[in-house]
């Protein structure tokens, strides 16, 4: 065989992205009817819910028949359900990919991580100076098992507000 007839093989991903864009191509035109009037703001983790929808296909087509046999439902709709989940996958990836290559949230998140940590630092400094042990401990162990902005946020003001009940009073 020669050499110019050969067709490269394909990685998974490239194939995995046909996929994408093949099930995007076969529900666009019913997607592209929907009035904007009927859109709704959806506030969800697109990748992971693609993600559930492909890896739960398996066990969802299974029930089918038992689905085809609901009052109102829309067989049609339900059959489309693997290729609606590659659609929106799709159109995430090219939503991300119109973003442009700087990522102002991933750096801001680094930025916030890093002064999370200072803060950390700063507080359990404080915290361990101004305050018992007892109510340092308690407090500053709630803060450094936390993950999350608002947990963190959380955390601390607990620790300032016993840290605060715990202050010697000042005289007058």
């Amino acid at each position: 065989m020669d050499k110019q007839n050969e067709t490269p093989a394909t990685s998974p991903v490239q194939h995995e992205m046909k996929e994408f864009l093949a099930g995007f191509e076969r529900v666009e035109a019913e997607v592209r009817a929907v009035p904007e009037r009927d859109l709704v703001l959806v506030n969800l983790d697109v990748p992971s819910a693609v993600a559930t929808a492909l890896g739960s296909w398996p066990e969802i087509v299974q029930r089918r028949e038992e689905v085809a046999a609901l009052k109102g439902a829309d067989i049609a709709k339900f059959d489309k359900i693997r290729d609606y989940a590659f659609a929106l996958g799709h159109a995430h990836s090219e939503y991300r990919a119109a973003l442009g290559p700087a990522d102002p949230i991933g750096t801001l998140a680094e930025e916030v991580t890093e002064a999370r940590e200072q803060l950390f630092a700063d507080g359990k400094a404080w915290a361990g100076a101004a305050c018992s042990r007892r109510v340092a401990s308690r407090n500053c162990a709630q803060v450094s098992a936390t993950r999350t902005w608002r947990s963190t946020s959380s955390a601390w003001s607990a620790c300032f507000a016993n840290a605060r009940k715990s202050w010697p009073a000042r005289p007058p």
